[in-house]
């Protein structure tokens, strides 16, 4: 291994005096590839005379502030020691080396993009990460781009037509041993003039350099370990806090077993990628760092209520926020029966578009974020800081939700088990652990889509609750009847009979259902609808299939005996809805005397 360490120095001082002119580069996480690559640039430019170290290294230093304690405190303090060792040099000077701090913006934070906005965390079924650019790429990227400029605006150079494709070199510590993922976009930017330069995947003006690429882990760790003390003032029993105590013992296996040195490290502690349980948070907890059982158990509950549908909105917020904004105002100029078949035609139904939630609710929310404080006090260690939590509360103040800070306690959840629906809306009983009964109630409303959407949302408000709920529609063209209807889903330890579900649902709405069909259009629009019915006379039509019938009987009775409770309705209008129940009840009778 000695031979390719010495051929991996050789060849980094070449690209560093041969690239005069351009902006040089190091992305460093802090892992073992990247200190690998950072401790042998180290020591290829202390190598050079002092008169060539004239170029200097840029070392980009990603903070994603959801790693864990001890790894935030090893980071701060690689930062400090990477400036102090730059600054102290060796015997022959200064070494060329600036070190900047890359951290998303307060929008990017992952905190404010989970509790604040309520996005799920990406897991490893998922093609899209987002937190990975929010995190990470995004904030890198910005920094390049500001240093790339300001390193050009103060040193202006004429490039060769070969050398003005790019303006930067990049160092990275990536392997191709590493994940099939990692390999598979080595591969796909890879220049055609060597196979160490990559070609960068959003700036076209940098050019990726990858000097330990053919390097295997273990024999990244065995340099490591070998060194012990790093050049820039760290020691290797340091990433301990990332990779646990076992990557001090390589070397005891034998072969066929395996790589023998270090474990898997995600970053960080709320990734769920590799699922609910990662290794790198099991192998420190067993390793004596108990308090990190606070950061799995909130880890895990986050896990379960992203993929359960009593904590999720219905749709994601783009669609949400249209159909918020939309205005029903639906207005005629016909006669009365005309009138009927408009409200037909133009009533805004709502479409049923299956199951696809959108962000997890504010009462969620809420719930993880208390959570997160109970944790943080347990182990005191600051989590989230109060600047995050005043972002929270702006975000939450958008949707409508208006929680001030000292409404938030640290508490402890109580967890009732998973709901877990599939993709067609039905229970997975495979994935579903809550021993709760389930109820689905149906409430049907006149409301038009814009105006039921935004009523729900005003009693998600007002009550600090939610309930997810499947909207559909009913409509019969024959009829000219339509209305909307609204599908809620309750499972909650305290209802276990469904006449129970409705109650609270019919609390949770603020009213009870027949009020839906009582708004200031709504008499009048009923009368239209029985008087139409008894001039087309489709209810007593023999053609008609006698379900519907039924049914047609049941709606109109139910409406004619709502409207002579509660309205003042005219002497033909009242005589004409006696008449109605009259027939209904002779057709009634003569049914039963045939069968």
């Amino acid at each position: 291994m000695f031979k390719e360490i010495m051929e991996i120095k050789e060849e980094m001082k070449q690209v560093y005096l041969n690239n005069k002119g351009k902006c040089l580069l190091a992305a460093v996480s802090g892992g073992k590839d990247s200190s690998c690559m950072l401790t042998l640039l180290f020591e290829a430019i202390s190598e050079l005379p002092i008169e060539l170290r004239t170029t200097p290294i840029h070392v980009l230093i990603a903070h994603t502030r959801v790693e864990t304690p001890a790894m935030t405190k090893y980071q701060y303090r690689l930062v400090e020691q990477i400036r102090l060792a730059a600054e102290k040099g060796d015997e022959k000077g200064p070494l060329p080396f600036v070190v900047h701090e890359a951290v998303p913006t307060m929008k990017e934070s992952f905190w404010f993009k989970t509790i604040g906005k309520g996005t799920p965390a990406p897991t490893g079924n998922v093609r899209t990460r987002w937190c990975t650019f929010t995190l990470k790429i995004n904030p890198m990227e910005r920094i390049m781009k500001k240093i790339i400029k300001d390193y050009h605006q103060n040193q202006p150079v004429t490039l060769s037509v070969e050398e003005e494709r790019h303006d930067a070199i990049l160092m990275i510590g990536s392997r191709v041993e590493e994940s099939a993922r990692r390999r598979a976009t080595i591969a796909k930017y890879q220049s055609n003039s060597s196979d160490k330069f990559n070609i960068h995947a959003s700036l076209s003006n940098v050019l990726c350099y990858l000097p330990i690429k053919y390097l295997t882990g273990d024999e990244v760790f065995f340099y490591l370990l070998e060194k012990g003390n790093l050049p820039y003032g760290i020691h290797v029993k340091e990433l301990t806090v990332q990779y646990g105590s076992s990557m001090l013992e390589c070397g005891i296996k034998t072969e066929g077993q395996g790589s023998s040195c270090g474990n898997s490290r995600s970053g960080c502690w709320v990734c769920m990628i590799n699922g609910e349980k990662d290794k790198m948070l099991a192998q420190l907890i067993g390793e004596g760092n108990e308090t990190y059982q606070h950061l799995q158990l909130w880890k895990s509950l986050f896990y379960k209520m992203r993929n359960d549908v009593r904590y999720r909105e219905v749709m994601n917020r783009r669609k949400m926020t249209s159909i918020l904004k939309n205005k029903s105002n639906v207005h005629t100029l016909f006669g009365e029966s005309d009138e009927l078949t408009y409200d037909y035609l133009m009533f805004e139904r709502v479409e049923d578009n299956g199951y696809c939630p959108g962000a997890l609710s504010v009462p969620a929310r809420k719930l993880l974020l208390e959570y997160l404080l109970y944790i943080q006090e347990e182990m005191n260690e600051e989590l989230i800081t109060e600047e995050d939590i005043s972002a929270i509360l702006f975000a939450w103040k958008e949707d409508g939700f208006f929680i001030e800070r000292n409404e938030l306690s640290p508490t402890y959840p109580y967890w009732e088990g998973e709901l877990i629906l599939t993709p067609e809306g039905q229970v997975n009983e495979k994935l579903t652990t809550t021993a709760n009964q389930l109820f689905y109630v149906t409430v049907e409303m006149r409301l038009p889509k814009s105006e039921l959407f935004r009523y729900l949302k005003k009693r998600q408000q007002e009550t600090m609750q939610n309930f997810f709920f499947f909207p559909s529609n009913v409509s019969d063209p024959e009829t000219k009847l339509t209305w909307n209807k609204v599908t809620f889903v309750v499972c909650q330890s305290d209802v276990t009979k469904e006449k129970d579900a409705e109650r609270v649902i019919y609390s949770w709405l603020g009213s009870y259902p027949i009020s839906y069909f009582n708004n200031v259009s709504m008499s009048g629009m009923i009368t239209k609808v029985i008087k139409n019915t008894l001039l087309n006379e489709p209810l007593f039509d023999s053609n008609i299939n006698p379900g519907i019938q039924l049914l047609l009987a049941t709606e109109i009775t139910s409406r004619i005996s709502y409207l002579l409770k509660h309205e003042d309705l005219d002497q033909n209008t009242s005589r004409l809805f006696s008449t109605v129940i009259k027939r209904l009840a002779e057709d009634f009778t003569q049914n039963k005397q045939a069968v």
